[in-house]
């Protein structure tokens, strides 16, 4: 999966703009925040301890773009964002695109995201319903009408 974060107000490091773990896709373990994602009491743990875990220096870097700017992502990148501590909005829009074969894994639906994605998921099966997750392009040619 990759990510398109939006910014609709200008970002600035302590205003709750996202981070990044510069190398954090290249680690071979722990990359991803299968933890409590929204709020967490400390939203580094995660990668905190998958540095360490790939004796890695961790090295945060804030995403700082205008308002209409944005920041494309892989899934697997470490990525979070701190309280906004400024006066300022931090707002944003965020795109997440993944392969039209993707299919929910339901072994995952009560950590992480998986409380928010498990509400359009199917009972019969896991496949992805394309009125919530439209299908932008696949090698055949298809894509979901009316896009």
């Amino acid at each position: 999966m990759f990510s398109c974060w939006i910014a609709l107000d200008d970002t600035v490091a302590g205003g709750g703009t996202m981070e990044m773990a510069r190398g954090s896709h290249r680690w071979p373990t722990g990359g991803d925040q299968m933890g409590e994602f929204h709020a967490p009491e400390d939203y580094r743990a995660t990668v905190t301890a998958a540095a360490g875990a790939n004796s890695a220096e961790l090295d945060i870097a804030p995403v700082e773009v205008p308002a209409g700017g944005g920041s494309f992502h892989h899934g697997w990148a470490w990525h979070g964002s701190g309280p906004n501590e400024s006066d300022r909005h931090r707002r944003a829009l965020v795109l997440h695109c993944a392969s039209s074969e993707a299919q929910f894994d339901r072994t995952g639906f009560g950590e992480g995201n998986g409380p928010i994605y498990s509400r359009y998921a199917r009972l019969a099966d896991d496949e992805m319903d394309e009125n919530h997750f439209p299908i932008l392009w696949r090698r055949d040619g298809y894509r979901t009408p009316g896009i």
